[in-house]
């Protein structure tokens, strides 16, 4: 069956689309984070082609669903799906920017938000690593290169707790 990243990552060469695992992800992540009852359909129709097949259908259903899981999550289970470490850092930082504009695209078409400061902050950081320099090698980038995987991680909790407390609040 493979992991969650994998699945998507066959689904994208199936379908012959130009978008990564790591864009995707971050989109249906920015998606959600505006609206974790956003249905997957709507996601499905932002980002892939209409005529889409039952089978895919039933498979990008079943990603979104584990993607809403996971950040729902209390147990801060929620990562970004990004090659994995055994990878070169400058893929993996391609995949780490690619990541950051799907989110931020994402975000946007969640039309106009009330955020916080914080997140206001968070979202320019986010805008900031997505013009990340592949080019990173050595250690200290290495380092570097999972601190902001580990910012991320936590960021994205942040915005989603906080689009739950104003969901509940009714904003």
């Amino acid at each position: 069956m493979g992991s969650p990243q994998s699945r998507l990552e066959a689904l994208l060469k199936e379908l012959r689309l130009d978008l990564s695992a790591a864009e995707v992800h971050g989109f249906m992540v920015g998606r959600l984070c505006t609206d974790h009852r956003l249905p997957w359909e709507a996601i499905a129709e932002e980002l892939l082609p209409e005529d889409l097949p039952l089978s895919c259908r039933k498979r990008l259903k079943a990603l979104t669903e584990e993607v809403c899981r996971e950040l729902l999550a209390t147990d801060f289970s929620f990562n970004l799906w990004l090659p994995p470490e055994e990878r070169p850092l400058p893929e993996r930082a391609v995949a780490l920017a690619e990541w950051c504009q799907g989110l931020l695209y994402g975000i946007g078409l969640g039309g106009r938000i009330a955020w916080s400061k914080e997140a206001e902050e968070i979202l320019a950081d986010v805008q900031k690593i997505a013009t990340l320099d592949p080019d990173a090698s050595g250690e200290e980038d290495e380092r570097a290169f999972v601190e902001l995987v580990e910012y991320l991680r936590t960021a994205v909790q942040l915005l989603v707790e906080e689009a739950l407390s104003r969901h509940h609040a009714g904003a």
